[in-house]
């Protein structure tokens, strides 16, 4: 027989061997894979527990945190004003509650600015009471309440309530004050107008010898984070609970438990809710009762299921003292476990085929080498597309869908609470008209490469380039991160006019709005053309906001609502009034934030800021010669700022033309 033939005779039985035991082998492997993806299943259910049930109670636990805050926060700047010599308590030692004007116009310009208090009310050593409460929320509405003791001087024109035989003095909420001058917080109750579950802030006014004068009081109800305890069930407990009790095992709050009115605190025991009740019976059986609750993980079984429980204390330096109980059953965690448990093993099917596939091919080695040429191209042909791909649309916009560039559909959309930013080049038109066409994408592109960075940085998401003028997402849970990349943007734009005026370039400037809210990001078009986009009235708002940065001549424009979500003893900023803009019948609350001006203009800007806003409160009560006297002297000391100048002149016009009835000083802009 000839040699090639034995070569080739050799050959075709090694392939024969090699192709069977590739087929075989595979299956071989598989079944101590699959053994040890189940029995290893227990192990992970107790991992993703423990990291599910942390993550939940710490983003609880910070929003919480973040709300209250700001509750003694109103009540500092209260009783920071009523301290002041405007009340004459520095020098008589008295609280003189007489002054109505100026405590009509302190507690109501809070009000509007803390939307998530109730009310906010002061009660004097003497039995006066006085405070104001939302009547409407929305429509901006509110109502003065008093006690008899002080309701003969009260100016009845406005909306009033007043509260027979109450004596402040009486009053829990004083009561609790009369322990030391140091702020507290209130045990919790069902507030009597609303019949819903709250808790007071308390902040005790006492003399320099430290004698109680009187009490201020601002009310935080529950249900203003019943929206995000349910947002959060939604996304990582669907069959879970959350629910909030202070150490009486009163039920404060929950993800899921009606909202309906109440006439008293239920225990938790007692709730309708079977998860909650049996828990809280575990919880007080284990522990004896609630004040020897410390931070714990723990299991128990109801009807034969294992729960997972994590109880974590939330306290602060108020003297608050609540427990937050996340709930999480073990069958959900299977559920997504054996999802993940049968993936792997596809997964598994999927590489032993191609195993098997390399394997044949590298058996029949001249296939093999211009099949790996064809896949390396393949290869390289998708590292490329994904790379252009991301330039068009940003990957953390697929992340918030769920999907890759290839799987993304017409219509897919998700619902995120978000900070929007606009940000403007000022007067780029004319500026424009002085230029080439290609001058014009080359200033852009030069511009844009400046400032996108710095987006980025902050963790922002450009969602869109228009012209000049970029749009950004900020999907943090608060708003610090897109307030400091304003100030950094602005920053960078005086960075960038050196360059500019170096090169013998005309400057430019760039006005900022930011606003906060809920928005949908989602897939818009038709099937042949599609791109992705964000519909909201907030997105609206957000460049409404940058466009009035014009006409107050801010370079930082912020919502009330963005107001809120920030900590703003770190900022300079100050109120520039509310406006209506077109489409929104709701009044926004509009701040400027000048920390990216110069140090000069930032001081002198602070120096005016109590003058400034009181002016602002006069000019909504229609007192508009006195408004236009502090608007005029705080022109005499900084002529350029711009927002004053436009108060002057709104002064002027309605003294000629007078103002509409139903006027309430805010503006409306189309």
């Amino acid at each position: 027989m000839p040699l090639q033939s034995i070569t080739k005779s050799i050959s075709r039985r090694f392939e024969k061997v090699l192709l069977g035991i590739v087929l075989v082998l595979p299956f071989v492997l598989l079944a101590p894979v699959g053994y040890h993806l189940f029995t290893d299943r227990k192990n992970d259910i107790q991992k993703i527990a423990n990291e599910l049930r942390s993550e939940t109670t710490d983003r609880i636990e910070e929003n919480i945190q973040f709300y209250l805050k700001n509750t003694h926060f109103v009540n500092q700047t209260n009783a920071a004003v009523i301290e002041s010599s405007q009340f004459e308590f520095i020098n008589t030692g008295q609280l003189n509650l007489d002054d109505f004007q100026s405590l009509e116009l302190l507690f109501s310009r809070q009000l509007q600015y803390s939307k998530q208090i109730n009310n906010m009310y002061v009660g004097s050593l003497k039995g006066d009471f006085f405070g104001v409460e939302w009547q409407q929320r929305q429509e901006n509405k509110w109502t003065f309440i008093m006690n008899e003791k002080i309701a003969d001087r009260f100016n009845r024109s406005k909306s009033w309530k007043i509260l027979g035989n109450f004596d402040p003095r009486e009053r829990p909420w004083y009561k609790r004050a009369e322990n030391g001058c140091k702020p507290i917080w209130s045990e919790s109750y069902v507030d009597f107008s609303t019949k819903k579950p709250a808790v007071t802030a308390v902040y005790p006014v006492c003399d320099r010898f430290n004698k109680l004068i009187a009490v201020l009081g601002s009310d935080f109800l529950f249900s203003e984070i019943d929206w995000f305890l349910e947002e959060l069930k939604e996304e990582n407990l669907e069959a879970g609970e959350i629910f909030i009790t202070d150490r009486s095992g009163q039920l404060l709050t929950t993800s899921t438990e009606s909202k309906g009115n109440q006439t008293k605190l239920i225990k938790a025991t007692e709730s309708e809710n079977k998860l909650i009740s049996e828990t809280t019976k575990y919880l007080e059986n284990r522990f004896d009762n609630f004040g020897n609750i410390k931070r714990e993980q723990l299991e128990f079984k109801l009807n034969g299921d294992r729960q997972f429980i994590q109880v974590t204390p939330l306290t602060d330096d108020y003297g608050l003292d609540w427990l937050i109980v996340v709930i999480i059953p073990e069958n959900e965690l299977l559920e997504e476990i054996n999802t993940n448990i049968y993936s792997a093993i596809g997964l598994y099917f999927a590489a032993l085929i191609l195993a098997m596939t390399v394997v044949i091919l590298a058996v029949r080695w001249r296939l093999l080498r211009a099949e790996n040429r064809y896949l390396q191209g393949l290869a390289n042909l998708k590292d490329d597309f994904f790379d252009a791909a991301n330039r068009f649309v940003p990957h953390p916009f697929l992340q918030f869908l769920g999907k890759s560039i290839i799987d993304i559909e017409l219509g897919d959309h998700v619902q995120k609470e978000m900070t929007i930013m606009f940000a403007d080049i000022r007067s780029f038109t004319t500026l424009s008209e002085k230029m080439t066409p290609q001058e014009n994408f080359n200033f852009i592109n030069s511009y844009l490469g400046k400032i996108s960075p710095v987006i980025r940085k902050y963790g922002g998401i450009i969602d869109k380039y228009i012209g000049d003028a970029i749009m950004a997402l900020f999907p943090q849970p608060t708003a610090e991160m897109a307030l400091q990349a304003a100030i950094a943007m602005q920053h960078q734009v005086s960075d960038y006019n050196k360059y500019r005026k170096n090169s013998g370039y005309q400057p430019i400037t760039i006005g900022i709005g930011l606003h906060t809210g809920r928005l949908i990001l989602g897939t818009i078009g038709e099937p042949r053309r599609m791109e992705t986009t964000v519909i909201s009235d907030a997105v609206n708002l957000a460049s409404r906001l940058e466009g009035l940065t014009k006409l107050y001549g801010a370079s930082i424009l912020i919502s009330g609502e963005t107001l809120f979500k920030i900590d703003p003893s770190k900022y300079n900023y100050r109120c520039l009034g509310q406006v209506r803009i077109k489409g929104r019948n709701e009044p926004v609350s509009v701040f400027e934030v000048y920390d990216a001006e110069p140090e000069a203009v930032v001081n002198i800007k602070n120096q005016n800021k109590a003058d400034f806003e009181s002016a602002i409160l006069l000019y909504n009560e229609r007192e508009f010669t006195q408004a236009k006297e502090i608007f005029q002297k705080i022109l005499q000391i900084n002529l350029q700022d711009r927002a004053a100048t436009m108060y002057v002149e709104r002064c002027e016009y309605y003294q000629r033309h007078g103002v509409p009835e139903e006027w309430s000083g805010i503006e409306d802009f189309n």
